[in-house]
């Protein structure tokens, strides 16, 4: 049986945020019909992932399969004993929450007991990234005042044309029911002069069968 090896300050490195680069980010919201948002750096994971470049790993175990240990070449059978290996993983894992407590402990750390430059450098890194929230809460809030603008105008013309072709509909139906109401009236002056043409027609064969015989065969005479 081994100890955990004590982690040393350096394999924790403190974050340092760049403030000058941005990264580009796609919205939650898009579709893909809208193109990525800008995304400052400013937003990055405080403190950021352990750098394994400029870590010491070599501490740290490599993780065993208990059941495939690379010291035994024989076949594993119910009577193999994977105790050293469980322990190894076990060790490995604790080393590993170790470093990373030390990590996150050592970074919150360093605006209440770190060196003056250090502290200066965090109340510096907060600055930055309020004023980047408020750049962007300012820009967010004319975007959308930007987009309900562009929304108001949308609806406003989509009245304007609903309105302007309801008139034209109602003219045009206004039009077509004349048209029909004049050609009614015509046709029924038409029938109306035609019986009368016809009742003068037939009271005057009537009167000249009367001028021949008195008798009234048409039985239009009472």
């Amino acid at each position: 049986m081994t100890t955990l090896p004590k982690l040393a300050t350096r394999q924790t490195p403190i974050a340092t945020p760049v403030t000058s680069a941005t990264s580009f980010r796609a919205s939650p919201a898009s579709s893909g019909c809208r193109s990525p948002k800008r995304v400052s750096s400013v937003y990055a994971t405080y403190p950021p992932p352990l750098d394994r470049s400029n870590t010491d790993m070599t501490v740290i175990p490599q993780r065993l399969n208990v059941l495939a240990p690379p010291a035994n070449k024989r076949r594993i059978n119910s009577f193999t004993q994977t105790s050293d290996a469980h322990y190894q993983n076990e060790q490995r894992m604790l080393l590993m929450k170790q470093r990373e407590y030390f990590r996150y402990h050592h970074a919150w750390s360093v605006p209440f007991y770190g060196t003056p430059a250090d502290r200066e450098a965090y109340r510096k890194q907060t600055r930055v990234v309020l004023k980047q929230q408020m750049h962007d809460k300012l820009s967010g809030m004319k975007h959308d005042l930007k987009e309900k603008v562009h929304e108001s105008e949308n609806a406003v013309a989509f009245d304007r044309k609903c309105l302007s072709d309801d008139f034209k509909d109602f003219e045009k139906k206004f039009t077509h029911l004349k048209q029909f109401r004049d050609e009614n009236k015509k046709l029924m002056e038409t029938i109306w002069a035609e019986k009368r043409v016809n009742k003068v027609m037939e009271d005057r064969y009537d009167r000249e069968q009367l001028q021949y015989n008195p008798v009234n065969w048409s039985c239009s005479l009472k």
